[in-house]
């Protein structure tokens, strides 16, 4: 049980990154991220968006997120084949 949690903490070998506040930091690439989106009733969701370093916005599948993203980390890698 031990390793099986270990396994889930660390993504069967791989780094699990932590949550980023945009207070903290923003990414220094353009690219594809995981982030916390508060919206206007409170509520805190995770999508997948967009970041453009150019226009450092957020951007979702409808354009630009409008709502409060508070945190962001880098996308996990896919699994491994095998």
């Amino acid at each position: 049980a031990k390793e099986m949690k270990k396994q889930i903490r660390d993504g069967e070998g791989g780094s699990v990154s932590e949550w980023i506040s945009v207070k903290e930091r923003l990414p220094q690439a353009t690219g594809k991220y995981l982030c916390a989106v508060k919206d206007k009733r409170g509520n805190l969701w995770t999508i997948a968006s967009d970041w453009s370093l150019e226009m450092k916005s957020w951007f979702g599948d409808y354009g630009e997120i409008k709502n409060k993203v508070t945190h962001w980390m880098p996308l996990p890698d896919p699994p491994k084949e095998g």
